[in-house]
């Protein structure tokens, strides 16, 4: 997922460079390895290989280590509101609020949601009683 660079604050990449190297370059999730800056891949194979992840090495966008924030806030460092992820496991952590924000996002432009329909609108009193001024409801 691309970032808004904007929304981070400037010493973004050092930051992130320290919760990664806190983590000891792995997932703090599912403890994937993941490559360091200027490691060549022969080395990052043979510490993946001993870490027990060799079979999946032909999938190298899955050992890259991304920085969460984990209430979804660019502007929050709060070491507690950070964690190094894998690409895998950030995509998996974001995926709700992703879900959420494009539902959001197609509502705003008119689309109906089937699922949660929109409340009834509230009827004055005594209006809404006569049977032949009803409308069936749109959703079913």
């Amino acid at each position: 997922m691309p970032i808004d660079r904007s929304r981070y604050s400037p010493d973004w990449p050092k930051i992130s460079r320290q919760v990664k190297e806190a983590a000891g370059w792995c997932c703090c999730r599912c403890s994937r390895p993941c490559r360091m800056p200027g490691e060549d891949l022969t080395q990052f194979s043979t510490r993946a290989i001993a870490a027990g992840w060799g079979l999946e090495l032909h999938k190298p966008g899955r050992f890259v280590l991304t920085v969460a924030h984990l209430n979804q806030n660019p502007r929050d460092n709060d070491p507690a509101n950070l964690a190094a992820l894998c690409s895998v496991c950030h995509i998996n952590h974001d995926r709700p609020y992703l879900l959420h924000n494009r539902r959001r996002k197609r509502e705003r432009a008119g689309q109906l949601n089937l699922i949660e329909p929109p409340a009834l609108p509230v009827v004055p009193a005594g209006r809404g009683l006569n049977p032949d001024q009803l409308q069936p409801p749109f959703w079913g």
